[in-house]
């Protein structure tokens, strides 16, 4: 008996899919996230144990491990020797989240891949890899089109004073915020980002506002201004997205598509299960 591991890892959680070869059976599992600039290779270790402890690990033959923080051959490479020290006898492949959207929406066709999280990040895929990956920057200087850049909109208007009277009465009912408690949990507290990126669910809920509205699809319009229209013959690729803004702006990021003449394909929350459809359809 044979099984295959896959894993879709961000900060925060990991997916786990165990697929028995031989009966086709799948069986789904979570864990802690698994990123190699937030864990150490004992940490990784620890938490495979802990969430495959009534497994024999000697029956798993391949794992694919997609993750956060995996872009890099040298975080490609902890990852796997923390794999290894686990499932010693599998073959292990280490790939970044951007490839793991990327097969999970376009399974083997061509297109733009767009994952729209806390974070964003950009690539054109060919079928089998990135030929082209757009350099994440970070929170501070990218992220275009990502939760933290509608949250950054949402807290800069509401403290420049921009947005009308309910919207205002609105998110102080809501937050009862001052400027202070914001910047100390930017510059002091841990994961400023995912501060940041957790107002957009203030847009999310008054999206149908007029400002809001306006404020959302300027931000998607930013993020095909700066990302999409670079790419050679983005018009011509139909684009996929993965992801929880994604998903649910999907309306906004389709309407904004359409004004720069592009077409928006498949649009996932989570990779997990296209991860699972293409690798089983490599057996």
């Amino acid at each position: 008996m044979s099984k295959v591991l896959i894993a879709d890892s961000g900060s925060t959680k990991t997916d786990w899919r165990l697929i028995n070869t031989t009966t086709k059976q799948v069986e789904q599992l979570s864990s802690k996230g698994l990123n190699p600039f937030h864990n150490s290779k004992s940490q990784i270790i620890e938490e495979i144990v802990r969430t495959f402890g009534g497994l024999d690990c000697n029956e798993v033959s391949q794992v694919f491990f997609y993750g956060a923080g995996c872009s890099s051959k040298e975080k490609q490479l902890f990852v796997m020797e923390s794999l290894q020290a686990v499932f010693r006898v599998a073959h292990i492949e280490v790939n970044h989240d951007l490839l793991a959207a990327a097969r999970a929406s376009l399974n083997k066709d061509q297109g733009i891949i767009l994952i729209l999280g806390t974070g964003s990040s950009c690539g054109v895929y060919d079928g089998d890899t990135l030929s082209i990956s757009t350099p994440s920057l970070g929170y501070i200087l990218s992220d275009e089109g990502s939760g933290v850049a509608i949250g950054k909109s949402i807290l800069k208007n509401y403290f420049y004073n921009k947005f009308p009277s309910e919207l205002s009465v609105s998110f102080n009912r809501r937050y009862l915020l001052n400027k202070e408690t914001v910047l100390n949990a930017i510059y002091k507290e841990k994961l400023p980002n995912k501060y940041i990126a957790s107002f957009s669910q203030f847009a999310f809920h008054n999206k149908h506002h007029p400002f809001i509205s306006k404020l959302i699809n300027d931000v998607f319009t930013e993020l095909f201004e700066s990302l999409i229209i670079t790419i050679p013959d983005y018009k011509s690729l139909p684009i996929s997205i993965v992801g929880s803004i994604g998903f649910y702006y999907s309306d906004f990021i389709r309407s904004v598509a359409s004004s720069f003449d592009c077409k928006v394909g498949l649009i996932l929350e989570k990779p997990i299960a296209g991860l699972t459809l293409y690798h089983t359809s490599l057996e």
